[in-house]
Parts: structure tokens; C-alpha cells; sequence
């Protein structure tokens, strides 16, 4: 698959609105110049023009990305799968496509991966559709500098989210091995507080006791 950086990009011949094949083809794939792996970027959007201003304007910001296009149901499904992406740029409505369905289909393949809706609608209800959706993010194509640091802000929150996720998992599986063991240990398992009063005993303590009093 052709790899091409945004500034390669922006001197393929096209006409805005129109589908232009080389055009089309090149930016399929395409990277920032910058040397570091980056952010993998899926952009969901049919117009070719409108693919090469998002991706310049990441470019011109200093993010490094990588970024694969895509503009139907099927291309998008394989991307997600093999492409695996950090975050997802789509816009509202393609002929056969639209940021909703993109949106249904991560939450019915259970994948954990951010949309930011890029859109040239300045509608106030396509916004809270997509928001209550699941969408992090709304950008106007008329607005987009505002896209890189929307791009970096959402990456690190749902990674903060995520660890946030894996340290509770972590806490619980302690607990659980800790209630585990001091349920089935013989030997006694309590913890005082500051003043050296009981707040926990292990259920072992009743034998400890009793053989205790035994002797």
C-alpha cells in the first residue's frame, strides 16, 4: 500500500468534492514526515480534499501519525481489525456510511477506541446525536486547528481511563486473593487499628481460640 506524508499529499491533483483515482488511492495510506511511529489515525471520509486539509493540519501541528482512509462499511471493519487505530476521525454522512454506523459497530465488536466527529454540519443536533453516541469529540471543518489538540486530548484521557480500569481490575484481584487466603488459613489473620483495637479477624480465629482455651 502507497505510504504518503501529507506534504506529498497536498500536490496530488484533485477536484474538490470529486473522487479522483490517483488521488484516492495515494492518500488510502499515508504517514506524517516525522521519524517516530506516532498516533495510528482512521479517517473516515469520502472527499479527498477534505482528507488532505485534516491530515495537513496534523502535520503542520507536529504530531507524528500515521493514517489509513477509508469511506465504506467494509474497508472500515478491515482497518479496525488490522490497522488496529488510536483514535478515529469520521465524518457525519457518506453516501453508504456515516459516523452513527461507525460508532455501532465499535460498541458491537466491544472495541475501546475514541471517535472525534469531523464534519462540515454546523448543526447543534448532529453534535448531541453523536456526543450521546459515544462520540469524545466535535469538529467543524471550518475549525480545524482545533483538531490536533482534540486528537492528543482524547488519546490521553481514554488511556488514563484505561489504566484507571487496569489499577481497579488489579485492587480487586488483590482483595480477592487476600479474602482467599485468609479464609482458608489456619493460621490467625487480624488487623488493628491505631489503637491497637480489632477491626478484622480471619474466620480461622475461632479454631486458634478454641484450641487455645484446649490447652
Amino acid at each position: 500500500m502507497l505510504e504518503l506524508s501529507a506534504r506529498d499529499a497536498s500536490a496530488v491533483p484533485e477536484v474538490l468534492g470529486e473522487s479522483n483515482p490517483a488521488s484516492d488511492k495515494a492518500l488510502k495510506s499515508m504517514s506524517s514526515t516525522y521519524s517516530t511511529p506516532g498516533i495510528k489515525v482512521l479517517l473516515v471520509e469520502d472527499i479527498i480534499h477534505d482528507a488532505e486539509l485534516i491530515i495537513m493540519e496534523l502535520e503542520r501541528s507536529g504530531v507524528g501519525f500515521h493514517c489509513r482512509r477509508v469511506d465504506n462499511r467494509d474497508e472500515y471493519l478491515q482497518e479496525l481489525a488490522g490497522f488496529t487505530p488510536d483514535v478515529i476521525l469520521a465524518d457525519y454522512t457518506l453516501p453508504a456510511f456515516s459516523a452513527l454506523d461507525a460508532l455501532a459497530l465499535l460498541r458491537e465488536h466491544g472495541l475501546d477506541i475514541p471517535l472525534i466527529l469531523v464534519t462540515g454540519s454546523n448543526s447543534e443536533e448532529v453534535a448531541v446525536r453523536c456526543m450521546r453516541a459515544g462520540a469524545e469529540d466535535y469538529i467543524l471543518k471550518s475549525s480545524l486547528k482545533r483538531l490536533p489538540a482534540a486528537v492528543q486530548n482524547t488519546i490521553t484521557k481514554r488511556l488514563a481511563e484505561r489504566e484507571r480500569k487496569a489499577t481497579e481490575q488489579a485492587l480487586r484481584r488483590s482483595e480477592e486473593q487476600y479474602r482467599l487466603i485468609t479464609e482458608n488459613t489456619r493460621d490467625l489473620v487480624s488487623l488493628l487499628d491505631l489503637n491497637f483495637a480489632f477491626f478484622y479477624a480471619s474466620p480461622s480465629f475461632q479454631i486458634v481460640l478454641a484450641t487455645s482455651r484446649a490447652r
